[in-house]
């Protein structure tokens, strides 16, 4: 291990010599020598005491490795040893050093012990301190000047002694330089020198009456010349350069000794230290046309020393005006304030402010308490006015000083005529004519309103109101709930309450467009919405909830109904309200909207309801009567109607039926002279038409109707005369009037029996059989034939020929007689 170490150790030997010899200006060490470049011996070739010196210079206090600082850090360590006598630069023959140590001490340690940039300036002011003069004082009185920025130089010594004087106090910030950095102390030396080169330039500007205000408060280095306020705004700053402008009254060089901003200031303050003067200056100047009417305010008036009573809106108007207009002024009008008083008591006729009324209307119920205003429209301007009244009847009335005109006594209704004169202090007076009509207030009569219902339409007709007048009468409410409105033009009452509650205190306003009448208080209750009442089915409805209704809105008819009849139940001998009520509890109706049911959702459901009563208890059976009936002969047939029908609540119709048919109590009439056959069809249509809306219900039935036929022999018919051999034809025909085909043996009971007939050979329809008809023209028949009315063979036309019956083929057309059997009979 040892071994090792010694080789490490002559290894790192052997190469820092090879570092050193191949080097030519140094060696290299550790942070020594120039990045990049190559290394420099800090002790053989820049000085350095020591390798050891220079590192604690480096790292502890930042010195570079160069011949400089390696001079400085030397003289930091004679500082230290009192050798003052060795530092560098030291040619002076008293260059002992005596504060050097001494401010190392006082900068917080030895001077070896400081950074270079703080001891250097150590060094440096001791350096100067014994071969220049004067020089700092001392090294404090140095860094306050450079606290200044001010330099360790002769240049800044001597600029620092110049900032100290007080001959450049005007020019520097806070008029003190000897606080002034050195940059604003150079400002104030270049600001004195642009002040004074501009001076003249500026001076001359004023005798010829073109100096500018930038000219006048223009910044010379960090110095500016302030005007104080109210100069320095318009129109003063105006009034202030026109009168500095004016060669008659500042002189052929007003400014021309100013030779400073404070005073060229002391002559601006001493020019507007005469306010008045300035004043009446720019009046006369305005009078002249040399500056601009619009500088005649009440404003320059007033600075001017004229009166107020002369300086109002109005006055300054009419002065405007005359100024501009050359014929009514002169300059002698405006040579002092007593001219210019003078000249505008001249100009001044007053105006109103605004254009009163010459026919005012006052209620004459409060004219009686006296004072009554009549007018607040009769001041005027132009300055103090003195208001008085005249015509004929100007005693009844009296004016404040302000021009209001009141009624100084009672006043009875009609026509009074006077006139207001306002007479201003200065000036010409001014008379506006009145004519006052005194109005007869509107009545009104007292009232009542009925009570309502929350969730339903309100409304109420108020009283009769008049005018003796015959104005026209506008309506309004006072103290009424904000639900409740009122008709402006008729005064009706209308609303929609939504809870319930007593209403008071509500009055009716009527106006006249003057006058106002209020009937007296009236009070009214909103009751709960009667859906309330409703809302538990189980609950029975009483008589009194009942009436609610019918003031709710819901139909008369209804609750009449429910009040006052006795017709309901299946035998229409029962309450209609204990049937109301003993439907309700199990019915499928439903109340729309509960407690807050409308009138009509109320309606709705009390029909619904009673609908749903009548329908369950009430008989709706069919028309009665058998289907086959007959008619005829004179007699008429009677059908019943359903029991239904005779209720006393319901209502039947008949919608269907021959025209002939009639409804007489419970039945349906068939009349004796109706001749019509076959099958007809009744409808009976049952209306409870009290309800809304009302519940119908329709019944029809068909009845086969036959009619009888008179003369029916045995209840056959005698024979018809087919105009055709077709069997189905003459069987329909049979059916048709209500009986059937007869048989040969039918035929054969009736007198005067044709040939060539047709007929059944037995009841049923099984078979059709003809007779053998008798020779005719020469020829015979053959007999017995016989058309089966079997599938297949079904005959439609029957023609006789010689050989027989052809059931469907072609043969003799002959005419045929047939008979009809089982007939209805009368």
């Amino acid at each position: 291990m040892k071994s090792m170490f010694r080789f490490l150790v002559i290894v790192a030997m052997f190469t820092a010599g090879q570092a050193m010899a191949q080097s030519t200006d140094g060696f290299s060490v550790g942070g020594v020598g120039t990045f990049g470049g190559s290394a420099v011996n800090p002790v053989t070739e820049n000085g350095w005491g020591s390798l050891n010196d220079y590192r604690a210079a480096r790292d502890c206090c930042g010195y570079t490795n160069s011949p400089t600082d390696a001079q400085l850090w030397t003289d930091a360590t004679n500082a230290d040893a009192g050798l003052t006598s060795q530092i560098t630069n030291a040619n002076c023959a008293s260059a002992t050093y005596p504060g050097l140590r001494t401010s190392c001490t006082n900068g917080g340690g030895n001077c070896q012990t400081l950074q270079r940039d703080t001891f250097l300036p150590m060094r440096d002011f001791n350096l100067l301190n014994p071969c220049l003069s004067p020089g700092y004082a001392s090294y404090s009185a140095y860094q306050a000047a450079a606290l200044r920025n001010f330099g360790l130089n002769q240049l800044d010594i001597t600029l620092l002694g110049e900032a100290d004087t007080a001959g450049w106090d005007a020019y520097c910030p806070g008029s003190d330089c000897s606080t002034a950095n050195r940059g604003q102390f150079l400002d104030a030396k270049a600001g004195k020198s642009l002040f004074q080169s501009a001076l003249a330039d500026a001076a001359s500007a004023s005798s010829d009456g073109t100096l500018t205000w930038s000219q006048l408060i223009a910044n010379y280095g960090s110095y500016k010349v302030d005007v104080s306020a109210p100069w320095n705004t318009a129109p003063k700053q105006d009034w202030l350069m026109a009168y500095i402008n004016s060669t008659d009254n500042n002189g052929s060089n007003p400014m021309a000794s100013a030779a400073s901003p404070s005073a060229w200031k002391i002559k601006v303050d001493t020019v507007i230290a005469n306010e008045t003067a300035l004043a009446l200056w720019i009046i006369q100047e305005i009078q002249a046309g040399d500056m601009a009417t619009s500088y005649l305010t009440a404003n320059l008036l007033t600075a001017a020393g004229v009166s107020s009573g002369y300086t109002g809106d109005g006055t300054v108007t009419q002065a405007k005006a005359a100024i501009a207009d050359a014929s009514k002024t002169t300059s002698t009008d405006v040579a002092n304030v007593s001219n210019i008083e003078t000249w505008i008591s001249a100009l001044i006729t007053p105006t109103w402010d605004a254009s009163p009324n010459t026919s005012i209307a006052t209620n004459l119920a409060n004219a009686v308490t006296g004072s009554v205003m009549v007018t607040s429209s009769a001041t005027v301007s132009g300055g103090n006015i003195t208001y008085t009244l005249t015509g004929a009847d100007g005693s009844s009335f009296g004016v404040s000083s302000s021009g209001v005109v009141t009624a100084s006594n009672d006043l009875a209704a009609g026509s009074y005529d006077f006139s207001v004169v306002a007479t201003p202090a200065v000036g010409t007076s001014l008379t506006k004519p009145f004519n006052v009509s005194v109005n007869t207030p509107p009545t009104v009569a007292s009232f009542s309103c009925g009570n309502g219902f929350a969730g339903a339409s309100y409304s109420c007709t108020t009283p009769s109101a008049s005018d003796a007048d015959g104005d026209s009468l506008t309506y309004s409410l006072v103290g009424a709930p904000s639900w409740l409105s009122i008709d402006g033009s008729t005064g009706a009452l209308s609303g929609n309450p939504t809870s319930a509650g007593a209403v008071s205190g509500v009055s009716i306003s009527v106006s006249d467009g003057s006058d106002t009448a209020t009937s007296a208080a009236l009070s009214f209750t909103i009751n709960t919405n009667p859906g309330a009442a409703l809302a538990s089915k189980s609950t029975a409805s009483t008589t009194a909830q009942v009436n609610d209704w019918a003031s709710f809105g819901v139909s008369n008819t209804m609750t009449n109904d429910l009040l006052n009849n006795n017709t309901c139940g299946s035998g229409g001998n029962q309450s209609c309200l204990a049937a109301f009520n003993a439907q309700k509890v199990g019915s499928s109706c439903d109340l729309e909207g509960g407690s807050s049911a409308t009138a009509a959702q109320l309606q709705s459901y009390i029909s619904c309801v009673m609908i749903e009563h009548h329908t369950a208890v009430v008989s709706t059976a069919a028309l009665g009567g058998d289907s086959s009936i007959t008619a005829g002969c004179s007699q008429s047939v009677n059908l019943a109607l359903p029991a239904t029908c005779g209720h006393p609540q319901w209502s039947c119709s008949m919608t269907s039926a021959p025209s002939s048919w009639s409804l007489s109590g419970a039945n349906v009439v068939v009349p004796a002279s109706y001749s019509g056959s076959g099958s007809q069809t009744v409808s009976i249509q049952m209306s409870l038409g009290i309800y809304t809306p009302a519940y119908t219900r329709t019944v029809s039935k068909t009845y086969n109707v036959a009619a009888a036929v008179s003369g029916a022999a045995n209840g056959v018919k005698q024979f018809n005369n087919g105009s055709s051999e077709d069997v189905r034809s003459a069987q329909n025909y049979c059916r048709s009037i209500g009986g059937r085909l007869a048989t040969k043996s039918e035929l054969a009971s009736l007198s005067g029996s044709p040939s060539r007939t047709m007929f059944h050979w037995t009841t049923d329809d099984t078979d059709i059989t003809f007779a053998c008809p008798a020779p005719y023209n020469g020829r015979s028949w053959a007999c017995g034939n016989t058309c089966n009315h079997t599938s297949g063979d079904q005959p439609t036309m029957i023609r006789w020929s010689n050989g027989g019956v052809n059931c469907n083929g072609s043969g003799t057309s002959l005419t045929i007689y047939y008979a009809c059997a089982d007939l209805p009979s009368c």
